[in-house]
């Protein structure tokens, strides 16, 4: 018989083949260990952040500032948050143990963000808000060690050791008073702002040394009293005025709405304060008959105007024959629609008044304000398709011998009509305003209908005329009212 000699690779086989099921096994058991209790502490990936600490002082109180340099996003364990990894902070002040911080609103940390660590009587917070952070009792003065941990891997990501030094300012840091003022120079008020026209920012401080600005918009500036020129919109501008060892923190909100394209104080001339160049000429009709040549306006003679006290100042005193008239400007075209704003006092309120318009309703007329009876406002105009269209107020809209504010709104749907700042009514609008190459008149409509001139005039007073390419908001309309005085 012949025997078979076994090599030895042919014993350890058998070995290799128990410790890989062995291995497999124990693989398995992991996978199904993760999956029903998650991946054990020390094997998940820990969060990294790269990260920069310091201590700052507001108004005697020291607080610690922590910035995130680049890394993961992260948020504070138990805030509420939860977009990223969760961490702790933990700080060890002089004589003290570690403490863990909280925070009273859901604080997430990405990068370039800044966060506040402060003392309180309710133990460490963290605030995203520097303005609270100078609102804390302080650290006490010493070393103070900061720990970061990433709670999910169980592992420290960042640690600082800080000094305090837990001084009260000095004699040469005097405490700080700080307000500040916002003005612009424009035909109204310094404290109604448009567009266009720079602000005036001025600091009223003492002792401060440096001023840091935010405008709201993306803007800053180091100057102590800033000028800035801004869009339309609500802002919100912060001054933080400072010395070596205190702060002060002051915001405002200001109101920006759009400079209008045509505006006529009429406090003593017809010229249009824009800054668009849109002057009116005062004229006075000698013969306002409907029979040619007089009625067409060209034999009208230019007067000085009568001027008598107004809503503020003087104001233009139209009788039967004046007006004023202001040459075509695309720019005085409103498209799709527009507002347009004056203060009128009227001596005479029935039926066919003529306030303003550009073109009459024998021509495409942009736009047109009559009065109509019962204190109405015929809003007038000429749609995109060259239809004659009007909206008309309920009545009462305009009171006699009255000043009174009144302005509409015009979108292409909707014509609102306000007075005194307030929404009096509103009717339904057919088609957008269609532009037009016509003069703008101001206290006479010239019409011409089968072959005579038929002018319609207002009889009154006018005070700040103003027209706007931009259909304003009900707080706009109410924040340009309440800048002329009561």
């Amino acid at each position: 018989m012949e025997r078979v000699k076994r090599s030895d690779q042919d014993a350890v086989s058998p070995a290799i083949s128990v410790m890989l099921l062995v291995l497999l096994a124990a693989l398995i058991a992991i996978i199904i260990y993760a999956f029903m209790y998650g991946i054990p502490g020390g094997l998940e990936k820990s969060a990294f952040i790269a990260a920069e600490a310091g201590v700052v002082e507001i108004n005697g109180t020291e607080y610690v500032t922590i910035q995130h340099r680049g890394g993961d996003d992260v948020f504070l364990n138990g805030s509420g948050a939860a977009r990223g990894i969760p961490i702790d902070i933990r700080a060890t002040a002089a004589g003290g143990g570690p403490v863990l911080a909280g925070a009273d609103a859901p604080v997430t940390w990405t990068p370039g963000e800044i966060l506040y660590l402060i003392n309180t009587q309710e133990g460490h917070k963290i605030t995203k808000d520097k303005t609270a952070a100078g609102a804390g009792t302080g650290f006490p003065a010493g070393p103070l060690e900061l720990v970061i941990i990433d709670t999910q891997a169980e592992v420290r990501i960042f640690g600082s050791i800080l000094t305090i030094s837990g001084e009260e300012p000095g004699p040469d840091d005097p405490p700080i008073r700080a307000d500040f003022n916002a003005t612009q120079a424009n035909p109204l008020s310094t404290t109604v702002y448009f567009t266009g026209w720079p602000v005036h920012l001025t600091a009223n401080t003492t002792n401060a040394t440096s001023w840091s600005w935010d405008f709201g918009d993306g803007s800053m500036s180091s100057a102590q009293d800033p000028t800035h020129t801004f869009n339309r919109g609500v802002y919100t501008i912060t001054l933080n005025a400072s010395n070596n060892a205190h702060a002060e923190i002051i915001t405002k909100e200001i109101r920006v709405i759009p400079r209008p394209i045509g505006w006529w104080l009429l406090d003593g001339n017809a010229e249009d304060v824009s800054g668009h160049g849109n002057h009116g000429t005062i004229l006075r009709d000698p013969n306002p008959s409907p029979n040619p040549p007089y009625g067409s306006g060209t034999h009208d003679n230019v007067i000085t105007g009568t001027w008598v006290p107004g809503k503020r100042g003087l104001a233009l005193s139209f009788d039967a024959r004046t007006y004023i008239r202001v040459p075509h400007s695309p720019v005085l075209d409103l498209s799709p629609g527009g507002t347009i704003f004056l203060w009128t006092n009227p001596s005479h309120v029935g039926n066919y008044y003529f306030i303003i318009g550009k073109g009459a309703n024998d021509q495409p007329d942009n736009y047109e304000w009559i009065i109509s009876s019962g204190g109405r406002i015929l809003f007038e105009y000429h749609d995109t398709f060259g239809d004659s269209r009007s909206a008309t107020s309920a009545s009462d809209l305009i009171v006699q011998n009255t000043w009174q504010s009144i302005a509409t709104v015009a979108d292409g749907t909707t014509v609102a009509f306000y007075r005194n700042g307030a929404l009096f009514d509103t009717r339904p609008m057919i088609g957008s305003l269609k532009p037009n190459s016509e003069t703008l008149f101001v206290g006479k409509q010239q019409m011409f209908w089968n072959g005579r001139y038929y002018p319609f005039y207002y009889r009154g007073l006018l005070n700040d005329v103003m027209i706007f390419q931009e259909t304003l908001t009900s707080a706009e309309i109410q924040e340009l009212n309440s800048a002329f005085p009561a």
